[in-house]
């Protein structure tokens, strides 16, 4: 899957069009990002100057590959691996800025308890960010 993403995030109208979703990031924002795979929208939070990052990964076979790409970005900031789902997310009510999901709503058991768990840890005002897999027109 590490590998498997590349072709794809190597295009310029990926990069393009996330670098404009990722542009609704706020410097001190805090973000869960559910289903962060090996981490390839790492590189979009570098230069935002952002809270905390926490990585919701319910398969524990990415954590060295996010481990990596941590250390292979410019990110200035602490990145928590957090093992879970999107249908339960371990987090607080109110307690993120942002949720970022890129094409990752295709991979869970509800779509409808994942959205209810990203309103439910979202404070007032919060964002969310998101591809499905149809979204982007490319």
């Amino acid at each position: 899957m590490n590998k498997g993403m590349s072709d794809y995030e190597a295009l310029p109208q990926v990069q393009q069009f996330k670098s404009r979703l990722f542009d609704h990031i706020s410097v001190g924002d805090d973000i869960m990002e559910i289903g962060i795979g090996s981490g390839p929208n790492l590189k979009y939070y570098a230069d935002k100057s952002i809270g905390k990052l926490m990585a919701l990964e319910p398969n524990r076979e990415f954590d060295e590959y996010i481990i990596q790409n941590v250390a292979k970005s410019n990110l200035q900031t602490k990145v928590d691996i957090v093992p879970g789902v999107a249908e339960s997310i371990p987090k607080a009510d109110n307690s993120v800025d942002v949720v970022v999901g890129t094409m990752v709503m295709c991979s869970v058991s509800s779509v409808k308890q994942s959205l209810a768990e990203v309103y439910r840890i979202l404070k007032p005002g919060g964002r969310y960010i998101f591809i499905r897999s149809s979204s982007a027109g490319f």
